[in-house]
C-alpha cells in the first residue's frame, strides 16, 4: 500500500487573529505565521 501525505498552503491577508485556530474540517486549520518564514 502506498502512503501519501499532502500539504496545502494558502495565504489569507487582511484579517485579525480571531481566525487563528479555526478548524475547517477534515484536519484543515488556520494558523498564523510571519511572511519572512515562508519558503516561497
Amino acid at each position: 500500500m502506498i502512503d501519501v501525505n499532502v500539504s496545502i498552503s494558502g495565504i489569507i491577508m487582511c484579517c485579525d487573529e480571531s481566525l487563528c485556530g479555526l478548524v475547517l474540517g477534515k484536519g484543515y486549520s488556520i494558523e498564523k505565521c510571519n511572511l519572512d518564514t515562508l519558503s516561497f
